[in-house]
């Protein structure tokens, strides 16, 4: 009896390596054991602000929360940059008081955003109802900057008051959609008061009005790159040098509906657009821009193609009564062409100086359909 107990006991013990103990496994016929690979399941990054409150996230850990519990805009774009995920949604649920829903909040900024270092799509409510701004006693700062190499769509919101050197309300090094954004009220200290683009910017019914560049690009400076402007409105911005309402250094397509009207190049050139790229614009509207000097609609000395663009009450004025020239266009160098344009209502301040365009030596002005031309146009070359 003791034998036998003691037999059992260490049978407990046998090695399961051992020939023994392989022995005594059942082995069920045919069976191969699998290991299944899982796809990746891991949940998407989205964040949904829900304070109006500039407050940091207060621990790395995916939730994007205060000490309030609650889930601030910097918060969530803290989370959003330390995320493993490469696509961040930002959305926003601020309720009213009296919990009715959305009622005109402002996220009003004490310092500098971090840098959107991932792909971001920032979600707002309205561009009535959200705006993200810089606190006006606030060291002077921008509002959002895209990092090179990452994608970031920015939508239904105003971004406002931001001051920098170059992109007072946005700098983008990356790619940038925005649509639906209202961009007022920022300033640069040299180019692009509400936008200084160095990547891939579409812009898309959207609205910029006065911002200002103090250098160039009152609302746009593109630098660099590639911009798109679509169905938007770009009115009363200023710059005191280049491009009232637009720089452009690079490739710039504007078209469908879009507006530049009213803006202003304070001594300088280009009231509406400054062109020293390649730029095509068709199906728009440049209006009543005022250059201090020369080109009060268009100042190009690059390559430009209008096509069926209203050109109309544009001015090239300068306040002393100095020799302003090229109401409507000013040609400094490379071609122009007008195809189905009209060209009217232009002025300038010098006599002779071309109410509709002007085009200096080296320069080429091409129109095709002179049936909406009105205004004088002057050329410095022989025919």
């Amino acid at each position: 009896m003791f034998s036998r107990l003691v037999a059992t006991i260490a049978s407990l013990f046998v090695d399961p390596r051992s020939k023994d103990a392989q022995s005594r496994q059942r082995v069920r016929p045919g069976f191969r054991p699998v290991v299944e690979i899982l796809e990746d399941r891991a949940v998407p990054a989205v964040f949904t602000v829900n304070t109006s409150a500039d407050t940091p996230d207060v621990m790395l850990d995916g939730f994007a929360l205060d000490v309030q519990g609650n889930t601030s805009l910097r918060a969530a774009i803290e989370e959003g940059n330390a995320s493993a995920d490469n696509n961040v949604t930002i959305n926003f649920l601020i309720a009213a008081p009296d919990g009715g829903g959305p009622l005109g909040y402002s996220i009003s900024l004490e310092t500098p955003l971090p840098a959107l270092e991932n792909n971001f799509t920032i979600d707002g409510l309205s561009p009535q109802t959200l705006a993200v701004m810089r606190k006006p006693t606030a060291p002077f700062f921008r509002v959002f900057e895209i990092a090179a190499g990452n994608a970031v769509s920015i939508n239904r919101l105003t971004i406002s008051r931001g001051v920098e050197q170059f992109g007072g309300g946005i700098r983008n090094l990356g790619s940038l959609n925005l649509f639906d954004v209202v961009l007022h009220n920022n300033y640069a200290l040299q180019s692009g008061g509400a936008i200084s683009n160095q990547g891939t910017l579409i812009i898309e019914d959207c609205s910029l009005d006065n911002n200002q560049g103090d250098d160039h690009g009152g609302a746009i400076a593109n630098v660099s790159g590639q911009a798109w402007i679509h169905s938007s409105q770009i009115y009363e911005n200023n710059s005191n040098g280049w491009g009232g309402g637009v720089y452009n250094a690079a490739q710039l397509t504007i078209d469908t509906g879009t507006s530049i009207h009213s803006n202003r190049a304070r001594f300088g050139l280009g009231g509406g657009i400054f062109n020293v790229g390649q730029l095509t614009m068709s199906d728009a509207t440049l209006r009543d821009n005022r250059a201090d000097n020369w080109g009060g609609g268009l100042y190009s000395d690059g390559t430009a193609t209008l096509t069926n663009v209203s050109i109309t009450g544009n001015r090239a004025f300068p306040p002393d009564g100095g020799p302003g020239k090229g109401g409507g266009v000013y040609v400094k160098g490379g071609t122009t062409r007008l195809i189905d344009c009209t060209l009217s209502n232009n002025t300038c301040g010098t006599a002779g100086g071309g109410n509709g365009a002007y085009i200096e030596l080296g320069g080429a002005l091409d129109i095709i359909n002179w049936a909406g031309i009105i205004d004088q146009i002057v050329n410095e070359n022989p025919s």
